[in-house]
């Protein structure tokens, strides 16, 4: 079973649960395969065909910025072995959570601690999210955070054609860390061609057919 098919039938059992699900995330720890939302809390789950130290490497630097974490794995034949046994304990230890999915397709669960002080403030999260890219998809193919800005770009240029580029960075919502490296950054990719849907003249934006 592959790391996107885990994925899937993991996204299945939380069918009418109530949680938000978003698909290869980038958080300040790296990308996050499975994101849930639900009310004030966001939990990230890594999923992977086996188990190993970067995975819960991974899992546990993850708490830092999610209230709950856990790992996704297939249920194996016979069980855990020693060494998955130790890693369970570890799991436990740190309070991050596990399921294992079996040959048929069946859940169990053990459940993650919630990290109340966890900087979740620092995970953007947004729609596109949910259906551009499948988790654990081999392409690499995720929704980022410079291509949410491209978006509400474009729709700011296409609803106010002729805006200035910095009028328009101080409307929407941009992932730089300050107005002037947005500005320049994106001036030049605009120039350079690398962003094809607007012009820029004599600082003048424009939306392309």
């Amino acid at each position: 079973m592959s790391e996107s098919d885990l994925a899937k039938t993991l996204i299945s059992s939380f069918d009418g649960s109530g949680y938000e699900i978003y698909q290869e995330v980038e958080s300040p720890c790296g990308i996050t395969d499975i994101v849930l939302k639900h009310a004030n809390f966001i939990w990230a789950i890594e999923v992977k065909t086996s188990l190993s130290l970067s995975v819960l490497s991974q899992a546990r630097n993850n708490l830092r910025y999610y209230n709950f974490s856990s790992i996704c794995l297939p249920r194996p034949k016979k069980g855990f072995t020693n060494g998955a046994q130790f890693a369970r304990e570890i799991c436990e230890n740190y309070g991050i959570g596990i399921f294992r999915i079996n040959r048929y397709g069946e859940v169990e669960e053990w459940k993650a601690k919630l990290q109340r002080k966890a900087l979740t403030q620092k995970i953007s999260l947004y729609e596109m999210q949910k259906t551009f890219a499948e988790a654990g998809n081999s392409e690499g193919m995720r929704w980022t955070p410079f291509k949410q800005t491209i978006k509400e770009l474009n729709r700011y240029v296409s609803d106010n054609p002729g805006c200035k580029l910095k009028d328009a960075l101080t409307h929407i919502k941009h992932h730089y860390s300050t107005l002037s490296s947005a500005t320049n950054s994106l001036r030049q990719m605009i120039n350079d061609g690398v962003i094809k849907t607007i012009s820029i003249d004599r600082g003048i934006l424009n939306f392309k057919d």
